[in-house]
Parts: structure tokens; C-alpha cells; sequence
């Protein structure tokens, strides 16, 4: 697993996929959870200098490329800029030369540049946006190009 990373004002834990907390982030906010567990995924729990969990977040290296999975914050921590600082520990993936590429799993699917904050931050970051590709379509776009 990763090492532990210090954030601006979190701090990123890795924990594994099988995490029950992970899967109950996900499932209150409609996000699949049936993968998590495979192979080749790394997931973090993000949390403030009280301890306090502000969110979660992952991703997989597919052939050299990062593919961001599962990135989630609470409804109830939402709209204080943590979806940003969470994607803060994603971006030495795009500063170290690989590409990511954002897919939304939510059941309305897509992703809309300038719709939330945090999104601004993911293409500011250099992320590619996969609009409503599959993660698996995703992955094939990186590989082939």
C-alpha cells in the first residue's frame, strides 16, 4: 500500500478496498461498490486534524496511466472545498507524466466542466474528462492513446 500523505489540511490514510466505511461512503452517495476489492486499486480515507473522516478517495494504474475511483465526500462535509484538497493527493500521478481521466459512476452519469467546485479542480489539476465513458472505456482511451 501507499504511504500515509499529509494534505494542506488532511491527512490520507491507505486503507484497503474491503473497508466497511469505504463501502458505506460510496453506497449513501448511489456509487457502485461491487469492485472494490480487486486487484490493483488504491484507496485512502481522508481525514482532519480532529480525526474526523472528510471523505475517501482512490485510483488504479492501468498500464502506467491512473484512473481515479471512487472519490466521494459526505453530504454532510460537502461544499468546504474537501473534494478539491482530496483530489490534491491525486495530482503527483498527472505532475509525475501520467495521464488521469475522471469518469462519473453516479446514476445520472457524466461529467459536466464548471458544474461543481470540485470538478474545477480535477481539470485545473491537468485530469482528462471522460464524460460518460465506462471506467473500462476510460481505461481502453488511455492505453490507445
Amino acid at each position: 500500500m501507499p504511504e500515509v500523505m499529509v494534505l494542506p489540511e488532511l491527512t490520507a490514510t491507505p486503507i484497503a478496498g474491503s473497508d466497511p466505511a469505504l463501502a458505506e461512503a460510496l453506497a449513501a452517495a448511489h456509487l457502485p461498490t461491487e469492485d472494490l476489492a480487486d486487484p490493483g486499486r488504491y484507496f485512502f480515507v481522508f481525514s482532519d486534524a480532529s480525526g474526523a473522516i472528510c471523505g475517501f478517495g482512490g485510483y488504479e494504474l492501468p498500464g502506467g496511466h491512473a484512473l481515479i475511483r471512487s472519490m466521494v465526500v459526505p453530504e454532510t462535509a460537502r461544499g468546504r472545498g474537501l473534494g478539491s484538497a482530496i483530489l490534491a493527493a491525486l495530482r503527483d500521478a498527472v505532475a509525475t507524466g501520467k495521464r488521469l481521466r475522471a469518469v462519473s459512476q453516479c446514476e445520472a452519469g457524466g461529467l459536466a466542466p464548471g458544474a461543481y467546485a470540485a470538478g474545477a479542480a480535477l481539470w485545473a489539476a491537468g485530469v482528462e474528462n471522460g464524460g460518460k465513458e465506462t471506467p473500462e472505456a476510460a481505461l481502453i482511451r488511455l492505453w490507445l492513446s
